[in-house]
């Protein structure tokens, strides 16, 4: 599995899902007494072209990581995704962040590392 690097913290992916959306328009034509007989008439569709691109990644990060995740989302603006050897830039709309009590560091008795998910809008932040 590839990899992503957000803000300089490599997630170790478990999965990767890209969402993608184009907002449309719909047009029904109204059906009329009169032009029943005609049969049934087409819908319209208006293209307006919006398309927007959501990644969700399910994965792992080392515990030393675990500060400058959580601050990833309290700073402002967008962050720079890597994946598959290309860059995005991103903006974080939700993280989730377990730690699981039976993977410790033999020597620490601390976590050893944190499940992560992330939810990501490709985009630029507003007014650049």
């Amino acid at each position: 599995m590839n990899n992503v690097v957000l803000g300089g913290i490599t997630i170790y992916t478990k999965r990767v899902e890209l969402n993608q959306g184009n907002q449309m328009v719909t047009i029904t034509p109204p059906q009329t007494t009169q032009n029943q007989d005609q049969g049934k008439k087409d819908t319209l569709i208006v293209d307006l072209f919006r398309i927007e691109e959501r990644f969700t990644v399910d994965g792992f990060i080392e515990s030393d990581d675990f500060a400058a995740f959580k601050a990833l989302i309290t700073t402002k603006g967008t962050k720079t995704m890597t994946y598959r050897g290309t860059d995005y830039d991103v903006g974080i709309e939700k993280t989730s962040c377990v730690e699981d009590p039976e993977d410790k560091d033999d020597q620490t008795n601390s976590p050893a590392h944190f499940d992560v998910k992330v939810t990501l809008v490709v985009g630029k932040s507003f007014g650049s």
